[in-house]
């Protein structure tokens, strides 16, 4: 089933959790210490209720999720077709604000529209929701730097560091937080930054199962990062001799 075809069920899905709105606010409203047997019995039909919406309300994100990943494959690199997915990942997101992956995807997709303040504002949203995502800290840090918001950029990458990534990789983040530092003038941060890639980049020698391939991309990554830490370390000399 297409997105266009299950739109009928999206739509009843979203009148099923509108039902929870006044039911929540009945609830809410009821005074602390009203004498109700089945409250004090430690069952309320009411939250029964809402727990089961809330249950509806995950499903539903998940199953919209799916089908729109199965469609984003499908349109990826055409931008134009890309941009009807992002109200879907939209309706995911407020289905369930912890659903990362749609708003990895969607602010991408939303600045290569050209709506950049947008794209920001949609992976803020997406980072107060999901404050230990490290793909979240990423995304938002990768659109900052985009921009040239270099400084915004790097407590986002060194968070994201902190955190377990499942799409963004942390040697992708080292290589981002390495740039912001140097183009921000912290150059000796810069060189730290290479040098952990390096380490990580020496730790993935040791897994097995490695093709030539393999071990031949990680070595030229490690050469990479070396020649990185040369050239800035040139950089660090120059600045700091007398002019």
């Amino acid at each position: 089933m297409s997105l266009r075809g299950g739109r009928w069920w999206l739509i009843g899905l979203v009148l099923l959790l509108a039902m929870a709105i006044p039911l929540q606010a009945s609830l809410d409203a009821t005074a602390a210490g009203t004498p109700d047997n089945l409250e004090r019995s430690g069952f309320s039909p009411q939250r029964s209720l809402l727990n089961f919406l809330g249950g509806v309300r995950q499903f539903g994100a998940y199953e919209l999720y799916i089908k729109t990943d199965q469609i984003h494959d499908t349109y990826y690199g055409d931008l134009a077709r890309e941009g009807e997915l992002v109200p879907y990942y939209r309706i995911i997101t407020w289905l369930d604000p912890h659903y990362t992956g749609a708003y990895y995807e969607a602010a991408a997709i939303i600045y290569f529209q050209g709506r950049a303040d947008e794209a920001i504002d949609y992976a803020r949203e997406g980072v107060r929701n999901n404050p230990d995502s490290a793909d979240l800290h990423y995304s938002l840090g990768d659109l900052y730097m985009a921009e040239g918001r270099y400084e915004e950029a790097i407590p986002l990458f060194e968070q994201a560091l902190q955190e377990e990534p499942h799409e963004s990789s942390p040697l992708l983040t080292l290589h981002a937080l390495e740039v912001a530092y140097e183009k921000t003038g912290r150059i000796q941060e810069a060189i730290a930054a290479c040098g952990e890639a390096i380490q990580l980049l020496q730790s993935y020698l040791g897994q097995e199962g490695l093709t030539p391939e393999d071990i031949q991309n990680i070595n030229a990554g490690i050469q990479d990062f070396m020649e990185r830490i040369e050239r800035l370390s040139q950089q660090a000399s120059a600045q700091a001799s007398p002019t």
